[in-house]
């Protein structure tokens, strides 16, 4: 039974959260019409407002149940706010060529919102009675303050030597032969390297100029 408590807990708060959204849209368009979507408007952003109130104070000073957050933040919450239903209708307002109401639609709902979430943060922070700034990020800072700075390792001055392998060019005798003559003439080549397989052995012993062009 207890594994399927925080099923239950989701739905009884999706079927409120959608129950909500049902109201408010029907409210919103009797009063306000439907040539802007004022109803998804208002619930994105009442929405962003519950989600960070509800939120802020479950993590920082009121102690819930997972079960009642489950209800509010995923079930109430995720069924209240529509940006589903916010995409669907800015590509509506743009097939009907409703451009202005399209971007006007788009850049309200995510800068309101926005602020809507910092407006229930401060709630939930003058609730609490705490500064606005009181995070982890701050409660680590005045820690790490006051046990003071670590101070700093001096430098070594001692240097890794690096070793590089030099490798000695081998003198081999290399016959040029002209139009006016045969001469010798010694060139330094790197060393070829070690040959392994048998038959590359045997063609590596062949005599010089075995097999080249002009070769007797």
């Amino acid at each position: 039974m207890r594994s399927y408590l925080p099923f239950l807990a989701v739905s009884l708060g999706g079927i409120l959260g959608a129950n909500t959204r049902y109201l408010v849209s029907l409210y919103v368009a009797e009063r306000l019409g439907t040539a802007f979507p004022y109803g998804t408007f208002l619930i994105n952003v009442s929405g962003s407002l519950v989600i960070g109130f509800f939120l802020t104070l479950a993590a920082e000073r009121v102690h819930l149940s997972q079960h009642l957050r489950l209800a509010v933040a995923v079930g109430f919450v995720g069924a209240y706010t529509t940006f589903s239903t916010f995409e669907y209708e800015t590509a509506r307002l743009l097939e009907e060529r409703h451009v202005l109401l399209a971007v006007l639609n788009v850049v309200l709902s995510v800068i309101v919102g926005f602020v809507a979430v910092w407006a229930g943060i401060i709630a939930a922070r003058a609730v609490e009675g705490v500064p606005l700034m009181s995070s982890a990020a701050t409660a680590i800072t005045a820690a790490m303050t006051r046990r003071g700075a670590p101070s700093k390792r001096p430098a070594s001055s001692a240097t890794a030597s690096t070793q590089v392998a030099s490798t000695r060019p081998t003198t081999y005798p290399s016959c040029v032969r002209s139009g006016c003559g045969s001469a010798t003439q010694t060139s330094t080549i790197a060393a070829p390297p070690a040959i392994s397989h048998p038959m590359a052995r045997a063609l590596a012993r062949r005599p010089a100029g075995y097999g080249s062009i002009g070769a007797p």
